[in-house]
């Protein structure tokens, strides 16, 4: 099987760009920072775990980092900032790891991208007002972690 990287950066690409309508999407350090837009920056760390020959498991580690306007505190149909975030948070992860939805709310048993397996969803942490920023945005970012597959 070849590098699964690229399949699944293209794949969290279209995720987020459909679930958060954001047009830019850095993977890795962004060169400069996106004012005035919406945006995500995705890192990622590759522990590697041979099983002996020439086959054995990535388990990738992902932070996404979404970018948004802030919600409208005018408009009493808008949530506040941090339910704001927790819903953009929940449709970036419907997409990519999709539950049951019920009050159990299990995960799906799916492979993502079609090359990664046991996604798990760690960390979700909204910044509502990010102080260190001049600027009307808020912030969320979520931990991720997947399995794949590699042969040599």
């Amino acid at each position: 099987m070849p590098d699964a990287f690229p399949t699944l950066r293209e794949k969290l690409r279209a995720d987020i760009k459909e679930a958060w309508a954001c047009e830019i999407i850095v993977f890795g350090k962004p060169r400069k920072p996106t004012k005035l837009k919406p945006s995500a920056v995705v890192r990622s760390v590759l522990d590697r775990s041979p099983n002996g020959g020439h086959s054995g498991e990535d388990r990738w580690s992902f932070e996404i980092m979404g970018k948004f306007p802030l919600p409208d505190a005018n408009d009493p149909a808008t949530p506040d900032v941090e339910t704001f975030l927790y819903e953009r948070a929940g449709a970036l992860l419907q997409r990519i790891a999709p539950t049951t939805g019920d009050e159990v709310d299990l995960p799906l048993p799916q492979p993502y991208g079609d090359v990664a397996r046991n996604v798990e969803v760690g960390e979700i942490v909204p910044d509502p007002d990010d102080d260190t920023q001049d600027d009307d945005f808020c912030r969320v970012r979520i931990g991720l972690q997947m399995t794949t597959d590699y042969y040599e």
